[in-house]
């Protein structure tokens, strides 16, 4: 592990390489993450439309809840990204 890091320390161009093919491995892998997001999402409207047409209305106030659930996570997640980006505005 010590070889390593010296190894990519020692040499920029190395250390670039890997630095560009880890963020192609994080990128693949949110691309996919959010694939898989987006057909979960549109598989969650179909069911709640289909309860509402089908006459479960008890599933429809658990739907309301989990809305508000994943709008509270997103306000929690939004406070904790956007002072990484005014920080990493300052880096300029």
């Amino acid at each position: 592990m010590e070889q390593i890091t010296e190894q990519l320390s020692a040499n920029p161009l190395v250390f670039a390489l890997v630095a560009i093919g880890v963020a192609i491995l994080l990128l693949s892998f949110f691309r996919t993450a959010v694939k898989l997001l987006v057909v979960a999402g549109a598989a969650i409207v179909l069911y709640a439309g289909w309860l509402q047409v089908s006459g479960g209305g008890d599933m429809m106030e658990t739907f309301g809840q989990v809305r508000e659930a994943l709008a509270n996570a997103y306000e929690r997640l939004s406070d904790l990204i956007i002072p990484l980006f005014e920080l990493l505005k300052t880096l300029e």
